[in-house]
């Protein structure tokens, strides 16, 4: 594939290498990881991972980053997000099956809290916290709101977001202490700023691209932070921002199609974008010029230990750690697993029709219709599907014009999308 401004292939050498890490078992994705200190003067760390299969994995020391155990299983629960608080004790998982998880222990014991929370949904894709503060946004297949905590989960408040976003999938905390959600709205991606902890919020950067999302969000430094922009077709973009996130630019990776999901940073000029199902592309001048690097594919988080930018881990296919030295150590891709999507029944188009789609658990489905630079024209199902066989129709799609258009699927699993042709 072609790389915007390709410089071809950069040396692993001259930044070093990610492998995989522990003995984990293959369930799809571990969608998010997250790292601790266990002193406080954070010279020692400790890390949870969490899968799709509701599975937590605790590694007691990353200087022994093989040794990982498993914690928790709630095996009727997708997990999606942990955090912890800065001791390391008390923790939370957002799951993407209306279960929300705590614990006070360190993750020897973890409880649901959900019916603590007072708002009609309880799903939560991004976690993030400052001092004894916690926030968790909601969800990735709308609609959009904000949980939090000020007291380390005690207690909770429930706010919907919808003025200011269709659906949220990031949370993050700039180096300043100021809170920043993401995800869309009806018309593109969106990034939001909050100054006073929660109570009024701001949207710092909007785009018009449809159904696309900012999935990650990486602060490097008080001043630049990156962002992946997650969508459905067309050229492959990230944003960047110079003032500590006050303004954000559109920047562009590939005339390529890439699904963007994770995003990390080891300085202001160094780092990587994440596709689900290529490999990683690197950047050694601050996202100007782009290239692939490792074979590593489908991570949705890169994180660093508090008060440092070396030791990285990713969450991905499997858990990677990644090495300041030079390493000739080579992982091969894991392909997701995903929902079977399709066939379109007939196709092409030109009265009733309807979609297969096979789900591999319980999940929320979104399903629209796109035109070919992935624009949404109509929204054809929303609503949570049981495992299994399912055929959707498609309504009236007679008042668009013959030609090629997608149909964009969005589940836990993850965004994937089929070309059909209406005449």
């Amino acid at each position: 594939m072609f790389l915007c401004l390709s410089v071809g292939l950069l040396a692993q050498e001259d930044v070093g290498s990610w492998v995989s890490v522990g003995n984990f078992p293959v369930v799809g994705r571990y969608d998010d990881v997250h790292i601790a200190a266990t002193d406080e003067e954070q010279t020692t760390f400790e890390a949870w991972a969490v899968n799709r299969a509701g599975q937590v994995f605790h590694a007691p020391n990353l200087n022994e980053i093989d040794l990982w155990d498993l914690q928790f299983t709630s095996s009727q629960n997708y997990f999606r997000a942990v955090d912890f608080l800065d001791d390391g004790l008390t923790g939370f998982i957002g799951s993407l099956n209306s279960s929300f998880f705590m614990t006070e222990d360190g993750g020897e014991n973890w409880t649901d809290i959900a019916d603590q929370l007072p708002g009609p949904e309880t799903d939560i894709c991004g976690l993030a916290h400052r001092g004894d503060t916690v926030w968790g946004v909601g969800v990735f297949a709308d609609p959009a709101y904000l949980i939090q905590s000020n007291d380390r989960g005690q207690n909770w408040t429930w706010t919907s977001m919808a003025d200011h976003a269709t659906a949220l999938v990031e949370l993050a905390v700039s180096p300043s202490g100021e809170l920043f959600a993401a995800g869309r709205t009806d018309t593109g991606a969106t990034i939001l700023r909050t100054t006073d902890g929660g109570q009024v919020w701001e949207t710092v950067f909007a785009n018009n691209g449809g159904i696309e999302f900012i999935w990650k969000i990486d602060f490097v430094s008080a001043d630049v932070a990156y962002a992946t922009v997650e969508n459905f077709g067309g050229n492959t973009t990230i944003v960047k921002s110079l003032d500590g996130g006050n303004t954000w630019t559109e920047m562009p990776v590939s005339q390529d199609y890439f699904d963007l999901q994770g995003i990390g940073f080891i300085d202001e000029q160094t780092g990587w974008v994440c596709p689900r199902n290529n490999a990683m592309l690197l950047t050694t001048d601050g996202g100007q010029t782009w290239a692939p690097d490792e074979l590593i594919s489908n991570v949705n988080r890169i994180t660093f230990p508090p008060g440092t930018r070396q030791n990285a881990l990713a969450s991905g296919s499997l858990i990677y750690y990644f090495q300041q030295a030079p390493s000739s150590t080579g992982v091969e891709p894991l392909t997701p697993i995903l929902p079977a999507f399709g066939p379109v029944y007939p196709n092409p188009i030109n009265g009733p029709a309807s979609v297969k789609l096979d789900l591999l658990r319980n999940t929320r489905v979104s399903i629209d219709l796109l035109d070919t630079s992935g624009r949404q024209l109509q929204s054809i199902y929303r609503g949570r599907l049981p495992a299994g066989e399912h055929s959707l129709a498609l309504g009236d799609l007679s008042q668009y014009p013959p030609g090629s258009y997608l149909l964009a699927l969005r589940t836990s699993e993850g965004h994937q999308s089929l070309s059909l042709i209406i005449q």
